[in-house]
């Protein structure tokens, strides 16, 4: 509801009067009309200092305390479960490399019974095959698998002709890397 007065003003001079109108809103609210109006934090705030400060330090107290206890693992536990089989042979064509190189060693990996699948690249003078055990296998079976496969590799590399460098096996796995060189 809007509240309307009449002023009546005179002027010096010339005597006449003037008159306006004037409402409740023209003039500022007053604290009890500010508050029908709804909350304000603002105020509220600085009205009840020591309190806020209070809510302020202890919420700060309550976050360190979390934080303290948050689990911290910079490294979390997960494994790797591929392993990089490269070989050299300096010279060898990319059909050299394919017949005499990749093919001997995939066929030997492929005895593993962990193994998901394997891809294979020949390049001229160098083979590289990806070796992925199957999801089903166990993180704590996959270090026995890579000591297996790495016993494969180690074996065939024997039979392979001379001049090739390697086989090398590399598995990146987040405990170890573990590595074999011929």
């Amino acid at each position: 509801m809007s509240v309307q007065t009449l002023e009546t003003l005179q002027t010096a001079p010339d005597r006449t009067t003037v008159a306006r109108r004037t409402s409740a809103q023209d003039s500022p609210p007053t604290p009890s009309e500010a508050a029908s109006d709804g909350f304000n934090l603002s105020s509220w705030t600085l009205r009840h200092q020591p309190l806020v400060i209070f809510l302020l330090v202890l919420l700060a107290l309550f976050g360190m305390l979390a934080y303290g206890k948050l689990s911290q693992s910079e490294d979390p536990p997960f494994t790797f479960k591929v392993m990089v089989v490269r070989t050299f042979w300096p010279g060898a064509t990319a059909r050299q490399m394919q017949e005499q190189v990749t093919d001997r060693i995939a066929r030997k990996l492929q005895e593993s019974p962990e193994v998901d699948y394997l891809k294979s690249y020949s390049r001229p003078g160098e083979s590289t095959l990806f070796f992925n055990i199957k999801d089903s296998v166990a993180p704590s079976k996959v270090s026995d698998t890579w000591y297996q496969v790495r016993k494969k590799v180690h074996d065939i590399g024997y039979t392979l002709p001379a001049g090739v460098q390697g086989p090398s096996s590399t598995t990146n796995s987040v405990t170890s890397t573990p590595t074999f060189m011929r």
